[in-house]
């Protein structure tokens, strides 16, 4: 989306020391329990997002984004 200066993609990247999940987010992801032993202090991961099919401003007329300030008459 040239046109609009909008992405097509973002990539994301994140680190997590010593990540502390709650009982209740191991339910919700369907986790297991059992001792989990040796466990890594880090947490790492990577989330893309792909934009497609935009909608720019359907639907809202163009006189909505006119700054009354700055209109000259």
């Amino acid at each position: 989306m040239i046109k609009f200066g909008l992405p097509s993609k973002m990539n994301f990247i994140f680190n997590v020391e010593d990540p502390k999940l709650p009982e209740m987010m191991e339910m919700e992801t369907g986790g297991i329990k059992k001792p989990l032993g040796k466990v890594n202090k880090n947490l790492s991961g990577k989330i893309k997002v792909i934009y497609t099919n935009y909608k720019v401003n359907e639907g809202i007329d163009d006189s909505f984004f006119v700054d009354e300030k700055k209109k000259v008459r």
